[in-house]
């Protein structure tokens, strides 16, 4: 029984131990950052709200110094500038990838589809429909 024991605690000790060495931080996938004379030959117009989006929080944006990606020196070629902001598809992708620490750190970062849902929220204006829910009891007379 002892024996049992005493190879139960080292058959343990050895997979806590091949578990812990085994454990290593996984190398970050590259990221698709080409130099200024690897880019490609054709590089298409940024869109408009993509520009938008990265100049104003390279303007605004409490957290500048601490996300590299919107002080980035390449950034002052222009088809470096198109190249990266083509690679988001989305405005709201580029908004929420460009914040530091989102959620952590800066929790009051927001963005809106449309000018006017800003506006009414910032007025505390809402579009319902004016019914409230609630619970109601009727006693053993219906009343």
């Amino acid at each position: 029984m002892q024996k049992i024991r005493q190879n139960g605690w080292l058959l343990l000790t050895l997979f806590l131990w091949f578990a812990i060495i085994s454990c290593e931080k996984e190398d970050p996938l590259p990221e698709d950052n080409p130099g200024p004379d690897q880019l490609p030959d054709d590089i298409p117009e940024a869109a408009d709200e993509n520009k938008f989006v990265f100049n104003n929080l390279a303007i605004y944006y409490y957290w500048l110094n601490e996300v590299p990606e919107l002080t980035d020196g390449k950034l002052n070629s222009k088809d470096y500038y198109n190249y990266y902001l083509n690679k988001f598809s989305d405005p709201k992708e580029l908004f929420y990838r460009h914040l530091y620490k989102y959620g952590e750190v800066d929790k009051w970062s927001i963005i809106f589809d449309h000018y006017k849902d800003i506006e009414n929220w910032l007025t505390g204006i809402s579009e319902t429909t004016g019914i409230v829910p609630g619970r109601i009891s009727i006693d053993n007379e219906g009343t």
